[in-house]
Formats: structure tokens, sequence, C-alpha cells
């Protein structure tokens, strides 16, 4: 049985600053299709006096979500830009739709869901994902931070920049068999020898991107850990989990693998952040005993 896959819709107010905004998501799945938009009923009705205020036009809104429940409504749907159709019945039905898209309004790969979607449920879990990840997200406004800028901020607020064990962007070599390899981390602690080590993880959206970064880490993980240069508990992927990452089986199968070769922290949750880089200094002191 194939998992219940779903979309998120998007309106970027801007498109030269590309900050889009969650408006609705469709999800797909074995027993049937749905999908909610904000200010629209379950037929695609739009209220006008209920759409975002950062939408420019609301009949371009309307016409546009007026074109997604057509699609999903219909049996097959055709490739924009690019031969082929696919079945309602089919995962790659979702892959078709992608392509229905264009300017200020987007839709993006969401995730899978790991519940079982059947014809008596999918109402309530195309709900569910609208509430956390379009109006949530709508009412607390674009999620404009990324990963860097985040740790810089905690970094910023825990003074580490003032600390002469830190270090950014540190070459670790290791001996790997018979061959030393040069490891870049993100972030060391340290005293001649590495007490701390963090890397920044970042979250691609599309699965292949997904595997290919976070295999890459940790590998790297992997390795120096091996070698015996810096203790597993001591090792930390730093990611930035947007919601609708925390519902993806990809994502959290991602973050599994990285939880075998090291500790992860998630910096969106700032107060766990901020305790991990606060108890650099007690490494230090403990170092000294």
């Amino acid at each position: 049985m194939n998992a219940a896959r779903y979309l998120i819709a998007k309106y970027i107010p801007d498109l030269a600053r590309y900050e889009p905004r969650n408006i609705g998501v469709i999800l797909w799945s074995e027993s049937g299709v749905r999908a909610r938009f904000w200010a629209s009923d379950a037929y695609g009705n739009v209220d006008g006096r209920e759409v975002p205020g950062f939408v420019a036009s609301t009949p371009a809104y309307q016409q546009w979500v007026n074109t997604w429940f057509r699609l999903i409504t219909s049996k097959q749907i055709e490739y924009i830009g690019k031969s082929g159709v696919e079945d309602i019945k089919s995962p790659a039905f979702l892959e078709a739709l992608l392509t229905a898209s264009n300017g200020n309004y987007i839709l993006q790969p969401g995730g899978e869901l790991f519940e079982e979607i059947t014809v008596a449920n999918i109402a309530g879990a195309t709900d569910f994902l609208y509430q956390n990840l379009v109006r949530e997200e709508t009412e607390k406004g674009p999620d404009a931070i990324t990963l860097d800028e985040a740790c810089k901020e905690i970094i910023r607020e825990v003074e580490l920049n003032k600390d002469p064990h830190w270090q950014e962007n540190k070459i670790i070599p290791c001996t790997v068999g018979s061959i030393q390899r040069d490891y870049m981390f993100s972030y060391y602690y340290g005293n001649g020898k590495p007490e701390w080590l963090a890397q920044k993880v970042p979250l691609p959206v599309y699965p292949k991107d997904l595997d290919k970064t976070v295999e890459s880490f940790a590998w790297k993980f992997e390795k120096v850990v091996g070698a015996g240069l810096i203790r597993k508990d001591h090792s930390v992927a730093l990611i930035y989990q947007r919601p609708e990452q925390k519902l993806s089986r990809a994502v959290q199968d991602a973050m599994g693998e990285l939880a075998t070769v090291a500790r992860v922290v998630d910096v969106r949750n700032k107060q766990d952040a901020l305790q991990e880089f606060r108890n650099l200094t007690s490494l230090s002191k403990a170092a000294k005993l």
C-alpha cells in the first residue's frame, strides 16, 4: 500500500524577495484526494472577506483555488510543460499536479503521513495538516529565518565568540584506514583537541537531495567518532526543522540516520539550542579537572 502524501500550496507576495506563505494543503491517498485552502470551503468557493491580507488579488486567488480543486477532482491529470498523464489512483498524480504552478502561486512537496489514510479519516487528516501548516504558520507570519541565521543568533546570545576555545569552520584531521582525511565542521569547542563538534545540516525539500546531504554529514560524524577523536554524545547535528518536515516520513528517516552517529539538535527550538551551547563552558571546566 502506498503511503499518503501531501503538497503545500504557497503564495509568494514578492517574487524578488521570495518569501512564500502557506495557503493550503492537498492530501493524496489511495482512498482519495482532499484539499483545504485559506478562505475556501470544501468545494473551492472562496470567501473574499477571509482572503489573507498579503494576497494582492482576490480574483486571482479564487482562480488558482478553483484550478487546483478542478484538477484534484479529475480522474486523470496531464503534466504541464511536458507530455504524460497520471491517474488519480497513482502516487505520481502529485508529480503531475506539481506542474500546475506559476508565478506567485506554487505547489511544493510536503511529505508522507505515517498513519493509514482511509475514507473515514481523510477529512480529519487534511484538517490536521491545514491547521498545523497553513493556519498556524500564516498567523505567525513568514518563516524567514534560516538554519545559519538561527545558529548565529544563538552564538551571539551565548557570546561564544568571546570564548578562546570556540572556533568556526574547523578542520579536523582524521585517519581513515591508511589515508588521512580532513573534515571541516561548522563549530568546534576544545583546547588543543575537540571536546565538542557540531555540523549544520540543511534539510532539502526533495528526498534525493535530502538523502545525499544527510548521508554525507553522517559519514563525516561516523569517521571522527570511529577514530576516537570525539565522543558520539559530544557530536551534534544542528538542524532547522519546519513544521511540515516534522510530518514528513523522509525527514524523520533522515533524522533517524543522523541520530546513529550524533545527537540531533533542532535550533528552531531555541531554548533547547541555547542550553546545548551554554553547556560548552562546563566541558571546558571538566577538561581541566
